[in-house]
């Protein structure tokens, strides 16, 4: 897996490299058309997209089991995260770093082990914590966003 801007000569815009993308699929076929949904086609499409696809179950509840680590340094000290997730849900979670907290950080752990594996979810598990006296100077808003970052 790779982000395709790496591998671009020079950097363009999304437009520009989708555009791109349909010249070459249709590259030598003149008889090919671009097919234009209706308004009323849209609207399905959507309404799709809305109850389907955009679903907690569908992106999350439905994958495979996977681990996730995330390691970023912030001003109080590096923190390292380990999460397991098996069906949307986290299992096992197991956190590392040099920073000087007080709290025990099975407390934290505890916390996420069942949580659904989406950043509000973790955001609302943590609100509630000192989050500071475990780690320094984070909030539930940080810690979820570096999860997910």
């Amino acid at each position: 897996v790779a982000n395709i801007s790496e591998f671009l000569s020079r950097k363009i815009s999304i437009e520009e490299f989708k555009k791109n993308i349909i010249e070459s699929v249709f590259a030598g076929r003149k008889d090919d058309f671009v097919y234009e949904l209706s308004e009323e086609q849209w609207e399905g499409v959507m309404k799709l997209s809305e109850s389907k696809y955009r679903s907690w179950d569908w992106n999350y509840g439905r994958s495979p089991e996977f681990d996730l680590r995330k390691t970023k340094r912030f001003s109080f000290g590096q923190i390292d995260i380990r999460i397991n997730v098996k069906d949307g849900i986290i299992t096992e979670v197991k956190i590392y770093g040099d920073f000087l907290g007080h709290g025990e950080l099975s407390d934290i752990e505890e916390i996420l082990t069942g949580v659904k594996f989406e950043e509000e979810a973790i955001r609302h598990a943590l609100k509630e914590s000192d989050l500071k006296n475990y780690f320094g100077d984070i909030t539930a808003e940080e810690m979820a966003e570096f999860v997910f970052s």
